[in-house]
């Protein structure tokens, strides 16, 4: 799954937005590595989002400036990383340059370089990713994201996707105390599933662990798989990329706050449990991202604290008739599940939702 991939009808996100319960308190979120645009499946929360889209190519966050549709989404052109003086700068930069990177054996780096010549200057940025080349903001300029957001006096924050195409672990580095201050419910991260035993390196499971420490759990995780210029396999897509076979070479993660582990105050290092809105929040994103499951979780164990703002029932019953039509009530679909566990085998399942 990509990056901020939303899944079906998000019935249960449209009712929240439309009965304006994020009116006084937007969808905010951040994107550092916009090049292309903010993705339009955030469109959901309109008119009450915030997006700020970060990226190092000026040119880039120009046009895209220009030829938004909304003015609810701004972009910005900025680098963001450690400071120099922060202790972990040099650790990461080292890390970085010694990490054992596939690319220069793949078929997409060969790829890309024949093609290079062939491609006109302005359709390299989105045809062959290729940024070094580009209108670039000044090194000496490098910000980190959580000064970005004191900078652009960004008063709340739920949504933090991170994507550059270089060292995304020094981007989380940069964080500080944000997840914290915020309370930001999730993450959506391109992770490596190449490297060594670095803890600075950008691999998945340093990745894994800094979230983790954060307080964030695994919901999603995609597989980019890249083959060998030695027997090149064809790319998925029309752009030298990943391909249809191949290793494992990156991927797309997504991190939220577990409702299962929000009740439990010894795991519980962002606490949204009495924020109602943040809830709502945290269960839009979990509809978002097709876990209705946890999204009624949610609902279930802290309807005290949301049900001064929306009918709880209203919302379990919503999510119900995405997963099944045929079912009009979360309590007619739990007493089916208890009363016939076997009506849930795939086979059965099909028959009665095509019915």
């Amino acid at each position: 799954m990509e990056q901020g991939q939303i899944l079906k009808s998000n019935d249960l996100t449209k009712f929240i937005v439309n009965s304006q319960l994020f009116k006084n308190s937007p969808f905010s979120l951040i994107d550092v590595g916009c090049s292309g645009g903010i993705s339009s499946i955030w469109n959901i929360y309109e008119p009450h989002l915030k997006a700020y889209g970060i990226d190092p190519v000026i040119s880039e966050c120009e046009n895209l400036n220009k030829n938004k549709t909304s003015k609810n989404i701004n972009y910005f052109p900025a680098l963001i990383g450690l400071d120099k003086k922060n202790k972990h700068y040099q650790k990461v930069k080292d890390a970085a340059n010694n990490i054992n990177n596939p690319w220069d054996e793949l078929s997409a780096k060969l790829g890309s370089d024949i093609l290079n010549d062939k491609i006109k200057t302005e359709n390299k940025l989105s045809v062959l990713n290729n940024w070094n080349n580009q209108d670039l903001v000044s090194e000496s300029d490098q910000i980190s994201l959580s000064e970005f957001v004191k900078v652009k006096e960004i008063d709340n924050l739920d949504f933090i996707k991170i994507d550059i195409d270089g060292n995304d672990f020094e981007v989380l580095l940069s964080l500080d105390n944000l997840p914290y201050d915020y309370s930001v419910c999730g993450f959506a991260l391109e992770v490596n599933f190449y490297g060594g035993i670095n803890s600075y390196e950008h691999t998945f499971h340093n990745t894994d662990l800094f979230m983790k420490k954060l307080g964030y759990q695994l919901f999603d995780l995609s597989i980019r798989r890249y083959s060998l210029s030695s027997l090149p396999s064809p790319f998925e897509y029309n752009i030298p990329a990943q391909t249809i076979n191949g290793r494992p070479y990156q991927g797309d993660a997504i991190y939220l706050l577990d409702p299962l582990m929000m009740k439990n105050s010894n795991n519980n290092r962002i606490d949204i449990s009495s924020d109602p809105v943040k809830l709502l929040k945290l269960t839009c994103l979990f509809e978002n991202f097709g876990l209705y499951d946890h999204a009624a979780r949610i609902i279930i164990d802290f309807k005290e604290v949301i049900r001064e703002y929306v009918n709880t029932s209203d919302l379990l019953d919503i999510l119900v008739r995405q997963i099944n039509p045929n079912y009009k009530s979360y309590d007619e679909y739990i007493n089916s599940f208890e009363k016939d566990p076997e009506s849930f085998f795939r086979s059965s399942w099909d028959n009665t939702k095509n019915a």
